[in-house]
């Protein structure tokens, strides 16, 4: 368990340092959590964080050092409906063709994809196709296993380029696709280590 511990902190921590980089915070998150989750009366911001003295049992002083120096901090939200949990919404900033795309995957209290919100890249890109309703049911109901390699790009409805895409080509933007498909299995993972018993008080929670 001790290397499989060290690797999954190590790629959590690989993700908050481009998160720090680029915030994964929702920037409306009011209007986008409601529209995500209607049944919302309100919703928390959280920050996932390394409990160092639980883990000092279960890694190496060497191990540990390198997880410090990277650090945590990886934020969600949890969504309740009058003080019931309903869901969680957890951010990814994935790398493509040396850009960045920022992915929100909602899951609900099944374990399982409620949505998925594309909220911005920092290259020139249309969001649109990405955040139709036809790319983003092929995703719901999945869970952590699921192969969802096959999914596919929805290409824009109309062939009519705006001057901010213009010039991307489709290949652009099914890298595009690759990342998010990547984003959604990588966040899914790190939902699970929200609630996994085999890491409860390893890592710990706190209210931002």
């Amino acid at each position: 368990m001790k290397l499989k511990l060290f690797l999954f902190l190590l790629s959590m921590s690989a993700q908050a340092a481009t998160m720090k980089v680029y915030d994964t915070l929702i920037v409306h998150p009011d209007e986008t959590i409601k529209s995500i989750f209607p049944q919302m009366t309100e919703y928390k911001v959280r920050s996932l964080e390394i409990n160092e003295e639980a883990l000092k049992p279960h890694l190496s002083a060497e191990n540990l050092s390198i997880l410090k120096s990277l650090g945590l901090g990886i934020n969600f939200y949890e969504v309740y409906q009058n003080g019931s949990l309903v869901g969680v919404i957890l951010g990814e900033n994935k790398k493509y063709l040396k850009k960045i795309l920022q992915v929100f995957v909602a899951i609900d209290t099944e374990n399982r994809v409620h949505d998925i919100y594309v909220q911005k890249s920092t290259a020139p890109l249309n969001l649109k196709p990405f955040r139709s309703k036809e790319y983003r049911k092929q995703f719901r109901r999945i869970s952590l296993g699921y192969d969802i390699d096959g999914a596919y790009y929805v290409p824009p409805a109309s062939d009519t380029e705006s001057e901010e895409t213009s010039g991307f080509s489709e290949v652009k933007e099914i890298w595009a696709h690759h990342s998010v498909v990547a984003a959604i299995k990588e966040l899914l993972v790190s939902y699970q280590a929200l609630y996994k018993k085999d890491y409860k008080g390893l890592l710990s929670v706190r209210f931002l």
